[in-house]
């Protein structure tokens, strides 16, 4: 029988000036380095490489507002396994969300955590173009974004790591909406 992960969320949210945020937290080159590293990179549209250059999308960012779900489990010593079940049924709500501000927000761009959860399988697999481009977006760190940085900086809380077979103390969703 699957154990499901006890938890309570927390939403978190930051507003970051733009240039600072770009000054303190993205680092394209590196964290593409990074996204070349996923076994993943270039499988899914909403990862790198990108047709158009990466900066281009951080040009004329005046405000970064940052949003976070933080996964706050019930009690110490829940699987691994089933948190991470109970982070990916919160990520396709989150990326609503965030698609929800963007669509409030005229001229704003939506970033993701982690990358689309829209299809199961994503038609750049198959050298085919999205399905749902209104609705795919790349993720905060496949456009240079720091993570790590940004949750500790300006969310209040650092980026866990699990071990194989045990949940952290919390788990977390961060995405952002750049305002122009």
């Amino acid at each position: 029988m699957e154990e499901n992960f006890k938890y309570s969320v927390r939403e978190l949210r930051a507003q970051v000036d733009g240039e600072e945020y770009l000054r303190e937290c993205v680092d394209i080159p590196r964290f593409l380095e990074c996204c070349r590293a996923c076994p993943g990179y270039g499988g899914r549209w909403s990862c790198p490489p990108f047709e158009q250059d990466v900066s281009e999308i951080w040009k004329g960012v005046k405000m970064v507002v940052l949003y976070a779900r933080l996964l706050l489990p019930d009690f110490a010593g829940q699987s691994m396994k089933a948190a991470s079940r109970a982070l990916a049924a919160e990520k396709k709500p989150y990326a609503e969300f965030l698609l929800c501000k963007e669509a409030q927000n005229p001229d704003s761009l939506a970033l993701l955590a982690g990358s689309c959860s829209v299809c199961e399988e994503c038609e750049r697999a198959f050298g085919r173009p999205c399905r749902f481009p209104e609705r795919m977006r790349p993720s905060l760190e496949a456009c240079g974004g720091n993570i790590e940085k940004s949750a500790s900086k300006y969310l209040g809380y650092p980026l866990l790591w699990a071990s194989d077979d045990e949940a952290p103390e919390h788990l977390m969703l961060v995405g952002a909406l750049l305002l122009k």
